[in-house]
């Protein structure tokens, strides 16, 4: 793991929490009841998986007719949980609403990894389509191979539940082959590791707008392990009484005609309000691209989760309240939009995305040095590209650069050395090493809170070009003066690279300088020539 990468698990998803206050016969606080008895694990997995439960048995029912939308805004909500380990429980939560869901329809729900022809057979058969999958790492990767072109953006119009036909090629046959997938709702919760998450999920593939569509639970803090142990009767009629409310709910959606939601007016003037005033705050701060795409979406998702809270509600509620979009409001500004920047920004310091990082692991895996050809085969990457990152590195104090000529043809090498983080001093030990900018906290429990005020620290977030290297605290201070000076040489690593070496293990570029009347000329190609000579290299 980076440095990046430690300090977001460590102040960004460790330090957040998904709250969501609502009255105990609310179906989301039956439900949470009920997994709180069955397993320890996250809070925010529970409430995320939830909702998603709720969204999936409205069956494509209710909706929000804003004159904004062509067909108005309906209840699928597309969910993602992210874990460190095992120990998160992810797949036990997973398993709790996949129990409910295939109870209420009378039908088991399994995981499928689709491909898009399989994946457009099924919606033209079954429009409306309940999906879980508790390692869904194998999915996205399969999502990226060519013979699945274009499955994101396939994805993506369906979020939107409109009717559309796809054309698939015909392979030489006389007729094309077209499915028609006819009013779709399609709900996701889905479940993977950070590292799995970030093996399968690419930059460009999230950037397409299928990452965007997603609300993300992706706690890290410590949470209080409960043994395992046998279930009590208590437990099992507290099942029954969810799984009798599943039912019911199912079924009423199921044989009720689609419906349009009535809006209060307060609550949609407090919507408005928070539409245009977030806009108004990203759309004049520098660097703001990610935060805009993720708002666009997100802030759709505040009526989606607003109009659930009233379905949710004993009885069932058909009108939107000021109450529920606050509480909306809250979820989605407080944890769901920082934690998809959090998320962002840990794809964009992954070595297979970033590339200066990528050279950084290159060098790792060759003991620290690695000559400017071996490097560049490994990288991968243009010769210019390739140059301009390098230099970027020499100049932050990552990699200092290590010039051999040859005494036979008088060619130079160039060689590149990585520079242990161990012999830097930073001008503040006892602080992080790396600061990860942070969407703040929006807290809307009070309607006079102004979002001019809760976005005033958003200026400092960059999703988009995220280095969590040149994040780094300012090196003021080294062992020497030189880079060369404070570089060990061990000869194994230089045997590595053909380079003869009549040096013990306690020999250091130090020495040579000393010895070298040259010392002053080492950062040249003669000079390093001279020095390399007296010794032998």
């Amino acid at each position: 793991m980076t440095e990046a990468e430690i300090e977001l698990f460590r102040s960004g998803f460790a330090v957040r929490h998904l709250i969501c206050d609502l009255p105990e016969d609310h179906f989301i606080s039956q439900f949470l009841t009920y997994s709180n008895q069955m397993t320890d694990g996250y809070q925010e997995y529970k409430i995320l998986a939830g909702f998603w439960l709720l969204s999936s048995l409205t069956q494509r029912k209710p909706y929000i007719d804003l004159a904004t939308t062509s067909g108005g805004i309906y209840l699928n909500l597309w969910s993602q949980l992210l874990g460190l380990s095992s120990l998160a429980r992810k797949t036990t939560v997973i398993d709790i609403a996949r129990h409910f869901f295939a109870y209420a329809q009378d039908d088991p729900l399994t995981d499928t990894d689709y491909s898009l022809e399989g994946y457009l057979e099924t919606l033209a058969q079954t429009p409306i389509l309940a999906m879980i999958n508790d390692e869904v790492s194998t999915v996205f990767q399969k999502m990226g191979q060519k013979y699945n072109a274009g499955y994101n953006e396939f994805e993506c119009k369906l979020y939107d539940c409109n009717s559309l036909n796809k054309r698939l090629a015909s392979g030489g046959k006389k007729e094309p082959k077209i499915h028609t997938v006819e009013n779709p709702f399609i709900t996701k919760l889905y479940g993977t590791t950070f590292v799995k998450y970030k093996r399968s999920m690419s930059i460009p593939d999230f950037d397409s707008g299928f990452g965007f569509r997603f609300l993300y639970a992706a706690p890290t803090y410590e949470f209080e392990q409960r043994p395992p142990r046998i279930r009590i009767s208590q437990e099992i009629e507290e099942r029954s009484k969810m799984e009798v409310r599943t039912a019911q709910i199912y079924d009423l959606f199921r044989q009720s005609p689609a419906f349009s939601m009535c809006v209060d007016q307060d609550a949609l003037d407090y919507y408005v309000n928070v539409d245009f005033n977030t806009q108004s705050e990203i759309r004049h701060k520098p660097n703001q691209e990610f935060i805009g795409s993720a708002w666009s979406r997100y802030s759709i998702y505040i009526l989606k989760l607003a109009a659930l809270i009233e379905i949710g509600k004993e009885p069932i509620s058909q009108t939107i309240t000021l109450e529920s979009v606050k509480i909306a409001t809250s979820m989605v500004l407080d944890y769901f939009l920082p934690t998809i920047c959090d998320i962002y920004n840990l794809l964009t310091v992954d070595p297979k995305n970033n590339k200066i990082d990528k050279i950084i692991e290159v060098l790792k895996d060759l003991k620290g040095i690695a000559s400017r050809s071996v490097l560049l085969r490994k990288t991968r990457l243009e010769s210019k590209e390739f140059r301009n990152l390098v230099d970027t590195t020499i100049e932050s104090g990552q990699v200092e650069a290590i010039y051999v000529k040859n005494q036979k043809n008088g060619k130079v090498t160039t060689y590149y050395r990585y520079i242990d983080c161990d012999k830097i001093i930073f001008e503040n030990p006892s602080s992080p090493s790396s600061q990860i900018p942070q969407v703040p906290r929006f807290t809307y429990t009070n309607n006079d809170v102004g979002i001019n005020e809760n976005l005033d620290y958003s200026r400092q977030l960059d999703c988009t070009h995220l280095d969590g290297y040149s994040k780094q605290s300012k090196i003021i201070q080294t062992h020497t003066d030189s880079r060369i000076k404070n570089t060990v040489c061990e000869p194994g690593n230089l045997e590595n690279l053909g380079i003869s070496v009549n040096l013990d293990s306690k020999t250091n570029i130090q020495e040579i300088v000393e010895q070298s009347e040259e010392s002053n000329l080492l950062t040249t190609p003669e000079g390093m020539a001279k020095a390399w000579e007296r010794e032998g290299i």
